[in-house]
């Protein structure tokens, strides 16, 4: 396959229910001009090699899938079946969405964020990643440059809305167009927090935004409290319906109805929930021998089958850790929970006991995004369990329960749906990326990693055992440094960012064919 020409040119310039609230506000009636699509192209990764061919089937002709093309990724760890492929190259691509045409979206910074990511290009940048001949390998354009504190992308109608430090703009879009036409027009302003706020379309046109805390939360979900908003379009106001976060950063909606969750990160180096010698505790700074430190976890990677002989290495479902390898049997002190065989000795959430979790501390979340609800920070970690501030007049008993948590430091950032594609026990489970802490040794992004979450099939929330998916990433990794986003293309491809290291990659299962 020959390289691709290189054109440049450039245009003007929240990580986690069912949403009970009031009708949303109308989608703007206005359509967007017919706008020029003329490509911009910069960096991309190499065009596949002479060895990337369709494979053949039985009797020789064509199989045209996408995991023909393109080569393996170096140190990624992905499950039998599936391959990972580099798809674009890009400083800092922190937020990923899909553009109705397929085209991927990535919101770019220039200001370093949290996690230690920043440096986008062109003053900081909104940019699109096209691949129109289906080769599995993006061209690149500039949708929109000069935007240092971008994030949050989502399309409704004929707009593409973003943020961009404490505001939510939008820009006319028309199907196809790869550069922005005309100035952003505001929407709508955040009170405070972090600028690293996170947006969320439902199918019905309901545009959520995502705020951290500003100073020190009220504990009754006042003003200065993180929370998730309706952005009315029209009236051009937020709308807070959950409130008590200390960082709801990433944010979806499911693809085919009104459930949305949202992410939620605890507070940066405290030690979180954790389970030791059967019994719930806060954990320690350090673990003794044999034991090892994932994710402020201690777990013996010997014998944890959720931890088997390195951390984040799951063993499949009835199948035990044994002298660090996953093997068949599942001996005490495990047993089978959720199909899954865990070390009840050490898993926080089958402390001693199937379905016993520990729910002391703090921790990172995802949460179904319900209106009027509160999930109490600072006060409390979550529900009946006091937080590192106090108030003798709050009751945690009353916030709202998360639907899933992590340990601090394993920091969930982007969350999608798979479509029904993929194969047990993928199909329609929720993918998180674990940007991991940015704090632990051995060094920023340890415990990083892409996981999986099984889904109640009628609300779409997350129940049972979090899973590696695919592993290898973080300072020790060849290539892959912070998982951060993660979306499904309508294709059935699981398109990942790696923020620190520059790079867009996409997943797919071997026998998915190409359209």
């Amino acid at each position: 396959m020959n390289p691709r020409a290189s054109r440049f040119a450039c245009s003007w310039t929240l990580a986690p229910a069912l949403v009970a609230c009031a009708s949303p506000p109308p989608i703007d009636p206005d359509a967007s001009p017919d706008v020029s699509t003329d490509a911009v192209v910069s960096d991309t990764p190499p065009p596949p090699t002479d060895s990337s061919v369709d494979a053949p089937t039985r009797d020789g002709s064509p199989l045209p899938t996408w995991c023909a093309r393109g080569a393996d990724v170096p140190g990624a760890v992905v499950p039998p079946g599936f391959c990972m492929r580099e798809f674009a190259r890009v400083n800092a691509p922190r937020v990923l969405t899909f553009a109705p045409n397929g085209d991927l979206f990535v919101g770019a910074p220039l200001e370093p964020t949290p996690g230690l990511s920043g440096n986008g290009p062109m003053g900081g940048s909104i940019v699109v990643f096209s691949d129109d001949d289906r080769d599995g390998v993006s061209d690149t354009h500039y949708f929109l440059t000069n935007r240092a504190h971008v994030h949050g992308l989502a399309f409704i109608g004929a707009f593409l809305y973003f943020t961009d430090g404490s505001y939510v703009y939008r820009l006319a879009y028309a199907t196809g167009q790869r550069a922005a036409v005309g100035a952003p027009e505001m929407v709508a302003t955040f009170e405070g927090g972090r600028w690293t706020h996170g947006l969320a379309a439902t199918p019905s046109g309901i545009l959520y935004a995502t705020a951290s805390t500003s100073g020190v939360s009220q504990c009754d979900g006042g003003p200065l409290s993180g929370e998730v908003s309706i952005v009315d379009r029209v009236a051009h106001v937020m709308t807070p319906q959950a409130r008590g976060f200390r960082n709801p950063m990433y944010m979806r909606c499911h693809f085919r109805d009104e459930t949305c969750i949202a992410s939620e990160l605890g507070e940066d180096e405290t030690r979180g929930t954790a389970c030791s010698a059967s019994a719930c505790g806060l954990g320690g700074t350090a673990c003794a021998a044999p034991r090892t430190d994932c994710g402020g976890l201690c777990v013996d990677a010997e014998t944890d089958a959720q931890n088997c002989g390195r951390c984040g290495n799951v063993c499949a479902a009835g199948m035990g850790c044994v002298a660090g390898t996953c093997r068949a049997g599942c001996a005490a002190p495990r047993a089978i929970c959720g199909g899954v065989c865990v070390d009840l000795s050490t898993n926080p959430q089958h402390c001693g006991a199937c379905g016993a979790g520990c729910r002391r501390g703090a921790r990172e979340k995802l949460v179904v995004v319900r209106a009027a609800t509160s999930y109490g920070y600072p006060c409390c970690h979550t529900q009946s369990v006091p937080g590192s501030a106090s108030d003798p007049r709050f009751n945690c008993a009353m916030v709202q329960r998360e639907e899933a948590f992590f340990n601090i430091g394993e920091t969930p950032f982007g969350l999608d749906w798979e479509r029904g594609l993929w194969p047990a026990p993928y199909t329609n489970a929720l993918f998180v990326g674990l940007h991991g802490s940015a704090y632990r040794a051995p060094g920023a992004g340890a415990g990083s990693r892409v996981t999986f979450i099984a889904t109640d099939p009628t609300s779409h929330a997350p129940m049972g055992e979090s899973q590696t998916f695919v592993d290898g990433w973080g300072p020790t990794g060849l290539q892959l440094r912070r998982a951060a986003d993660v979306a499904f293309a309508r294709d059935g491809r699981l398109f990942v960012s790696d923020d620190v290291g520059n790079r867009v990659y996409w997943i797919a299962p071997t026998n998915l064919q190409r359209p």
